[in-house]
């Protein structure tokens, strides 16, 4: 891995993360098995991301019905943020430019 400063790299100021402008010309070169753990990993953040909604939407539908769920049996969510999705799919498209 590598790092560089490249006047000409795109503005990643704006996205969600909190990236600021010290970084937004940042250019990190990685090995190609550096990137493939790194997408692995986002892969990986993203499908337990999923996972968790989808049982949290089934707690949720159950409640809604008059079922009793145990708040032990209710998964807490890793961030709370609406954002987290957003995230993960903004760093899975960095690593693939």
């Amino acid at each position: 891995m590598s790092a560089k400063n490249d006047a000409s790299a795109p503005d990643y100021g704006d996205m969600p993360g909190g990236l600021d402008a010290r970084f937004a010309t940042l250019t990190i070169e990685f090995e190609p098995d550096q990137l493939e753990a790194i997408r692995g990993a986002l892969l990986i953040g993203l499908a337990s991301y999923g996972e968790i909604d989808r049982i949290l939407n089934y707690v949720d539908t159950m409640k809604a019905m008059g079922q009793k769920i145990p708040e032990s049996l209710t998964p807490i969510h890793p961030t709370g943020s609406a954002d987290t999705i957003g995230m993960f799919a903004n760093a899975l498209r960095m690593v693939n430019r």
